[in-house]
């Protein structure tokens, strides 16, 4: 391996390493006495596209932390590459990745693999999910809620109507001037 390929001594850590760098599975892992995370080679760093390049440390694609960042260069460049020609270690590594770029950074995820997370399999999807007042889950959401407060409050299905028929005659109101097109939901920020 060249040295050029190899990390260089000074880390966004800082530059007292707990143990040796280890190049393992395609990439170069760096542990210092603060922190640590992935170095991505200058050729690698090309191969980034700058929309992920946001995430890293620097902002360059050159380091990517060791707790969930690391996953999205190790995705993006070793999903390109045909599963049975990675190495095992490899495999192991973008397994790894998959698991923790799906359930951190869902968005992003969806884009590299351009596969769909399907409820419960992103803890942040999950978690930051909110109904979008366009959609089915939006009435089924206020359903949910309207059942639970029936037990505190015989007016809750009265409110759940209101919502229903309120949202309804704002659609159609928009219909009826030509705005038919629905908002995006909006992206969620970090």
């Amino acid at each position: 391996m060249a040295d050029d390929e190899k990390p260089p001594w000074e880390t966004p850590w800082g530059t007292e390493r707990d143990e040796p760098d280890k190049f393992f599975g395609g990439f170069w892992w760096v542990h210092t006495s603060r922190h640590g995370g992935l170095y991505l080679t200058p050729e690698q760093q090309e191969a980034i596209p700058e929309s992920l390049k946001a995430h890293s440390k620097n902002g360059t694609g050159e380091w990517w932390e060791e707790n969930t960042a690391w996953s999205l260069p190790v995705v993006c460049l070793l999903s390109k590459r045909t599963e049975a020609l990675l190495s095992e270690e490899e495999q192991e590594v973008l397994h790894r990745a998959h698991d923790t770029a799906q359930d951190e950074y869902p968005d992003e995820w969806e884009h590299l693999t351009g596969r769909k997370i399907e409820p419960g399999q992103s803890h942040d999807r999950d978690e930051n999910w909110r109904p979008s007042p366009w959609t089915s889950e939006w009435k089924e959401a206020l359903a949910k809620e309207a059942e639970a407060d029936r037990s505190k409050s015989e007016r809750a299905p009265d409110r759940l109507d209101r919502l229903i028929e309120e949202q309804d005659r704002i659609a159609r109101a928009k219909e009826e001037r030509g705005l038919t097109e629905r908002p995006k939901e909006r992206d969620r920020e970090r």
